[in-house]
């Protein structure tokens, strides 16, 4: 690999970065190859040698130190990765996003508006990714093939990724996160 950009954005309420480093990238420096903002970070490295690094699945290529900010999870979303080697372009690189939980640990997010789905207990708990100022309706049908999609609830959007519970009983239909019109009167 010979280069690597993308743009991280996460909740800020909910942890902050306070540095990247890598121990594989030659000349890497958090001071020239990292801008850290106020729930953003955009990282940007080439080897100014041109000889390039050859990566081994098995270890970090960057290293991100964490201070968590307040209790609750956040999404954590890689937008446009590009990753540049010999033959040039290795392609645009799938976004991705991860659920970090409370305690620390991580799952990766599912594409789409609903983020994360688990079950706890007789609870499911949904993280669901929504714009400012739009407002939501989380809906379930039973059957795909003839849906008949019933609101469950109501939201109103946020900048971050909310979190929806609801009891475990909905864990056996169909859920969908789908934008509404407001009225207003």
């Amino acid at each position: 690999m010979f280069g690597i950009q993308f743009e991280m954005n996460w909740d800020r309420s909910v942890f902050a970065i306070e540095n990247i480093t890598s121990s594989i990238l030659p000349g890497f420096s958090p001071d020239s190859h990292v801008n850290i903002g106020d729930g953003t970070a955009k990282v940007v490295w080439d080897d100014a040698m041109l000889s390039g690094v050859e990566l081994n699945s098995n270890q970090p290529l960057l290293t991100l130190h964490l201070s968590r900010l307040s209790e609750g999870a956040s999404g954590f979303e890689l937008e446009a990765p590009v990753m540049a080697g010999a033959g040039g372009n290795l392609g645009l690189i799938q976004p991705a996003s991860i659920y970090l939980r409370p305690d620390g640990t991580a799952r990766s997010a599912l594409s789409g508006a609903i983020k994360s789905i688990e079950l706890h207990g007789s609870q499911v708990r949904l993280l669901v990714d929504t714009k400012e100022g739009q407002h939501y309706q989380l809906q379930a049908t039973q059957d795909l093939e003839n849906p008949n999609w019933q609101s469950l609830i109501e939201l109103e959007g946020n900048s971050a990724w909310q979190e929806v519970i609801l009891h475990a009983e909905a864990s056996s239909a169909f859920l969908r996160l789908v934008p509404i019109e407001t009225v207003i009167r």
